[in-house]
């Protein structure tokens, strides 16, 4: 099995961890997930490379989806890391950013953390994990322990790490901000207008809004996901 991102940086405090607290909103088993205590919009992770698969709410009939969810978990994202691998579930959130069918990259933001659903104590992300070839029958839905070895870290800006078509000189980033064509910058809270983008967290921070290309020299370049985030073990 391959090793998969925690979707929030090390030390981030847990409020529930997973197989606590039997009864109530949990099965006999104890709780699915893993509470990690984030205010809202925290930037959230995915853990490895997939396709999402949900991207939304759900009904109230568990069974009417493939991973036994329900409003509880308020505004969720699904994601699918391949045959023989987990799938990964984050629930609370207040914007699930990646759609149904995008295929994404470890480390790359793909929802914003929340206070959504019917069974929520306060701001944080529920994050669940299913084997391959899960069992609803045991204990606890067929969840287990979510396993993270690798943490996301920021890394300085150089020609590779961004794409060795661009250097560190200015560099204008076209960003579309829901509708909006001016180039803006925030943290998931709060925004700001500005002209141009010099950090590789700068970057990061215009993935809420979208961005669309890399434009340098008269050639523009796909945005790379790669910039996203680097696995550390």
């Amino acid at each position: 099995m391959k090793s998969y991102m925690d979707p929030f940086p090390k030390g981030t405090r847990i409020s529930q961890e997973f197989g606590t607290n039997p009864g109530g909103y949990n099965p006999a088993g104890g709780h699915t997930g893993r509470d990690y205590a984030v205010p809202v919009g925290t930037p959230v992770r995915a853990a490895g490379d997939g396709i999402i698969e949900l991207s939304s709410w759900v009904t109230d009939n568990y069974l009417a989806n493939s991973w036994w969810l329900t409003r509880y978990g308020g505004d969720m994202l699904v994601l699918n890391c391949g045959d023989n691998e987990p799938t990964f579930i984050y629930a609370h959130l207040s914007e699930s950013t990646a759609a149904v069918g995008a295929r994404v990259r470890k480390g790359q933001i793909i929802g914003w953390s929340g206070n959504t659903g019917t069974a929520t104590s306060g701001p944080h992300c529920h994050v669940e994990e299913l084997p391959p070839r899960w069992a609803f029958d045991n204990g606890t839905y067929g969840r287990v322990v979510p396993w993270f070895t690798e943490y996301y870290s920021h890394i300085p800006i150089t020609p590779q790490s961004v794409t060795v078509k661009v250097q560190t000189e200015k560099m204008l980033i076209i960003s579309k901000a829901k509708g909006d064509s001016a180039i803006w910058i925030g943290d998931g809270i709060s925004r700001r207008q500005i002209p141009d983008v010099k950090t590789l967290e700068d970057y990061r921070k215009l993935a809420k809004w979208g961005v669309l290309s890399i434009y340098k020299n008269g050639e523009t370049m796909d945005y790379p996901p790669a910039v996203l985030g680097e696995p550390v073990k």
